[in-house]
């Protein structure tokens, strides 16, 4: 089985091989947390900023393409001021925020598709600024954000189903078994700081 892939849980770009993805879909990931955004943020015209750990990686690119889906089609009033990439490191993300938040009006909302969500607080908190802020993913380092009221809402899958998903999709590959869709199927959660496991 030498360079195929059965199942991948991340793909690693576009053009990643693969036989099957396990995971949620990243473009109805981006069409939530727009929707979040939307019904927070109000109907008066506002900015928004995303924040990406790459372009390069088809999660993000894929989530980025739903958010900016859904707010052209649903809510006009919010325009996309910047999509900015902070490879997923605290410190990259920090500095990309402070380039961006020197150099224009405050957003009214951030939305974080990938990680590095320290780096993104500290440097709202160093301009005294607390827009709406959705992320993704319930970690060591987004827990105590979300606790805080850094952050507003958290869009998250359930890593044990993903795992079993692939264990599935790699024992169904193997021995030529049919899957069954519905259970494969990883849901989208939204946590808030009330609902927190």
């Amino acid at each position: 089985a030498r360079g195929w892939n059965p199942a991948r849980r991340r793909p690693a770009s576009p053009r990643a091989r693969r036989a099957r993805y396990v995971g949620i879909d990243n473009r109805a990931a981006g069409r939530v947390a727009a929707a979040l955004t939307g019904r927070f943020a109000g109907p008066e015209p506002r900015s928004v900023a995303v924040l990406l750990g790459s372009r390069a990686l088809r999660d993000h690119h894929d989530r980025l393409d739903g958010f900016q889906e859904t707010l052209a089609t649903r809510f006009p009033a919010l325009t996309l001021s910047a999509v900015l990439e902070g490879q997923d490191d605290p410190d990259a993300v920090h500095a990309a925020m402070r380039r961006f938040l020197g150099r224009s009006p405050p957003p009214a909302a951030v939305y974080s598709a990938g990680a590095g969500n320290a780096g993104l607080v500290a440097a709202l908190s160093e301009f005294d600024l607390r827009p709406l802020v959705i992320a993704h993913e319930l970690t060591a380092e987004t827990r105590p954000l979300i606790e805080g009221g850094a952050i507003d809402a958290l869009i998250v899958q359930d890593p044990g189903h993903e795992a079993r998903s692939a264990l599935r999709a790699l024992s169904a590959a193997l021995t030529g078994t049919r899957l069954d869709e519905a259970q494969e199927r990883i849901r989208i959660e939204i946590l808030l700081k009330d609902n927190l496991p």
